[in-house]
């Protein structure tokens, strides 16, 4: 048998809990580091995340996709590593 509803009846709606939180985008997502590949000179997206400015400098090797080179990123600025440094 099915159930009629009447008119204008508003239906019972189910609260979801959210675990995460309200501010679940902006606390979640990863600040990764994008930057200009110095052969290409395309913006690259990494998978490596943004860290704090430390006392000591540290850097991640990346395979580039633009040019298939290994560029050195400091974690802390994001730039490739230049000749300079």
């Amino acid at each position: 048998m099915r159930r009629h509803r009447r008119l204008g009846a508003i239906p019972k709606l189910i609260q979801i809990k959210d675990e995460i939180g309200p501010h679940r985008h902006s606390t979640a997502m990863a600040d990764l580091i994008v930057f200009r590949c110095p052969q290409t000179g395309m913006n690259v997206q990494t998978d490596l995340e943004k860290q704090l400015r430390q006392e000591r400098r540290s850097f991640a090797s990346f395979a580039c996709p633009a040019c298939t080179r290994l560029h050195f990123i400091d974690l802390a600025s994001g730039q490739p590593m230049s000749r300079e440094r």
